[in-house]
């Protein structure tokens, strides 16, 4: 038995107590009461000691795993010092990936070579270059926050290196390939889903101006100018698992584009048609709707420190009225899950399987290359990060069009 936890029982309880620390040159004593059996005391008194003598800490640095550890430095110090998105995405990795992988293993004893061998291994089973990363820059951070907090002596990721771009793993990568659309699938998805059904703009968007699906469900009318014949990309609409009231539930919210890709694009004349149709049947149905017409606002700014972005989406008329393309006739907004369901019936019914919304991008990246744009003026139009996606979509087409041109000579001087 400890000496350091004392127990006594006073009437019919029994309670614990152990020596604080001296404050105000007086001594301090830690103590609680309530317990069944002098037993019950003793193990809640060393559990309370142990986690008094760690400065608060309910964990043993010693006897840490890498998995338990994880977990503390989400909760400690990512829920309070970060966006909730960005959380979100850590404990994906961490769940995901980093915990399978090392958090077996002590956090005091793991290796740099221990780490550095699941990077490796991740890559040679496909991730792609751009999830490494990510998964190394937890580690980096974490690790770092471990030492700062003397759970460890040393961060083992200093040393810890991603494999050079040149580098190409032993399998297929695990990202999808995009698929380019025929003229034809693309016919029978709008007979599918013609103008006017719910799913039919975000379609037509992906399709004809080549947005991504957060961007198409993000926009609004004040991104359109008629007379310019122009659709303005400012923001992307995004979700995030908030606990309401001791209840999850999503919360719709603006961030900045992907890759910060604002951008400002031409519009052909016949989606500038179906924007003008949509305006007009969307003020008629606010008229005939009237104080029945559903109404959404932004907040200007963050209402907690909890909140994700200062950019929250609310019912209440709290900040400014927003004025959404995506509505149904009573002014609800369609959200980017329906896509799912229309995702769905191109899978099954038109049997398409390939398909993806993103594969609406990739196609009119393609198409414009084809019609010869430079990749340049597609990278600006389409927001992509790095030419490379651009080049690599037009070293498709190019080798596409070569053995295209291979094919017809051999037809044209093949002997008869």
């Amino acid at each position: 038995m400890s000496k350091k936890v004392m127990t006594r029982k006073r009437g019919n309880w029994w309670s614990y107590r152990f020596e604080g620390a001296t404050v105000d040159g007086k001594r301090q004593w830690i103590t609680r009461s309530g317990f069944h059996t002098k037993k019950e005391a003793y193990d809640a008194g060393i559990a309370a000691y142990q986690e008094y003598q760690s400065s608060g800490l309910k964990l043993t640095p010693t006897e840490l795993s890498v998995a338990d550890f994880m977990d503390y430095w989400l909760k400690e110090y990512c829920e309070v010092n970060l966006k909730e998105t960005t959380v979100l995405n850590y404990r994906k990795k961490v769940k995901n990936i980093i915990k399978p992988h090392i958090g077996k293993y002590r956090l005091r004893s793991i290796q740099t070579a221990t780490i550095q061998k699941m990077i490796y291994d991740l890559f040679q089973s496909g991730y792609a270059r751009n999830t490494l990363t990510v998964v190394k820059g937890i580690l980096t951070k974490s690790f770092a926050y471990a030492k700062a907090n003397h759970f460890i002596k040393d961060n083992p990721m200093c040393e810890v290196e991603l494999p050079r771009s040149t580098a190409k793993p032993n399998v297929k990568s695990r990202r999808k390939e995009r698929s380019y659309i025929p003229k034809e699938r693309i016919a029978e998805i709008f007979q599918r889903f013609p103008e006017g059904s719910s799913t039919y703009l975000p379609l037509l968007l992906g399709y004809r101006c080549g947005l991504r699906l957060g961007e198409a469900y993000a926009l609004q009318w004040k991104d359109i100018d008629f007379q310019k014949k122009t659709l303005t990309v400012q923001r992307q609409i995004q979700y995030v698992e908030k606990k309401i009231d001791t209840f999850q539930k999503s919360v719709l919210y603006f961030s900045e584009p992907k890759y910060n890709s604002f951008r400002t694009i031409q519009l052909d004349s016949e989606t500038l048609g179906v924007l003008e149709r949509l305006k007009r049947q969307q003020k008629s149905n606010r008229e005939e709707y009237a104080e029945f017409y559903c109404r959404y606002f932004e907040t200007p700014e963050r209402t907690a420190a909890s909140d994700p972005e200062p950019h929250i989406l609310n019912t209440d008329g709290i900040g400014e009225e927003i004025f959404f393309l995506n509505v149904n006739a009573d002014g609800s907004y369609i959200r980017p899950r329906t896509m799912q369901h229309a995702s769905y019936v191109i899978h099954t019914e038109l049997d398409f399987p390939e398909f993806d919304f993103h594969s609406l991008r990739h196609t009119h990246c393609t198409e414009l290359l084809e019609a010869g744009f430079s990749p340049k003026a597609v990278q600006m139009r389409l927001g992509h990060k790095d030419i490379k996606t651009t080049l690599n979509i037009y070293e498709h087409i190019t080798q596409s069009q070569e053995d295209k041109a291979a094919m017809i000579l051999e037809d044209m001087y093949s002997s008869d």
